[in-house]
């Protein structure tokens, strides 16, 4: 219990020392401090995807999984092979998206038209409450006199 407080106090006392050095001195520690805390939220992190995420282990048999072949497949590819693949695929992508983008577009045109074409109707219903009205009456009036 001891050596606590005699760490606490020395932290304590490190603290003031620091408060009081120059700007220069609390820049080098505040950048310091600062990568220290960067790097342990990255192990952190690391760590927690490491227990979060499965592991997948690549098969050592001779059969091969479609991912263990397109894998082998990408390793014997030239650099373009590979660009080209990677286009082909952004293409389907880009082609699938345009394609919902048109749809959505169509049926929000046709939801305009129909928004268009169709008629407005009024219903009038006679008042279900009990309430009675009265007929309005006179309005009062109020001679308005202009002092001269």
């Amino acid at each position: 219990m001891e050596t606590i407080r005699n760490l606490a106090v020395r932290a304590r006392a490190f603290l003031r020392e620091l408060q009081r050095s120059d700007e220069r001195r609390k820049r080098n520690w505040l950048i310091a401090t600062s990568s220290v805390c960067v790097a342990l939220v990255f192990l952190l992190w690391i760590m927690y995807l490491k227990v979060s995420l499965p592991s997948v282990e690549m098969p050592t048999s001779a059969t091969t999984t479609p991912v263990a072949a397109a894998v082998e497949a990408a390793e014997e590819d030239s650099f373009f092979e590979t660009i080209g693949r990677g286009f082909s695929v952004v293409q389907g992508k880009v082609e699938e998206s345009v394609g919902t983008a048109a749809a959505d577009i169509n049926a929000l045109i046709s939801g305009f038209r129909e928004r268009l074409s169709s008629q407005n109707t009024f219903v009038f219903e006679i008042p279900t409450s009990s309430i009675e009205r009265e007929a309005p009456g006179s309005i009062p009036s109020t001679p308005i006199r202009i002092s001269e």
